[in-house]
């Protein structure tokens, strides 16, 4: 029994399966393709929107009176470093 449950098991998962290898093969055709649906578009422009207010069109906002010190190119590094 055990024999045909897992062919039962495999054969529901040839749908998911052959859409999942449709979509790599159309990704590889065209990599540079963009996903316009509906509801794909108003997330990107919610997240548009939500970006534009920030700095660097970063999604974090900008905070102040934090202690970060950018380590450059090593600049100050081993000064830096023990504190």
């Amino acid at each position: 029994m055990s024999f045909f449950k897992k062919i039962e098991g495999l054969v529901e998962k040839l749908p998911e399966g052959y859409q999942h290898t449709r979509d790599e093969i159309i990704g590889l055709i065209n990599p540079n393709r963009r996903h316009d649906d509906p509801e794909e578009k108003r997330q990107n422009e919610i997240r548009a929107e939500i970006n534009a207010g920030h700095r660097f069109d970063s999604f974090a906002a900008e905070r102040s009176e934090n202690f970060v010190k950018w380590h450059i190119d090593r600049h100050d590094y081993m000064w830096a470093s023990p504190r």
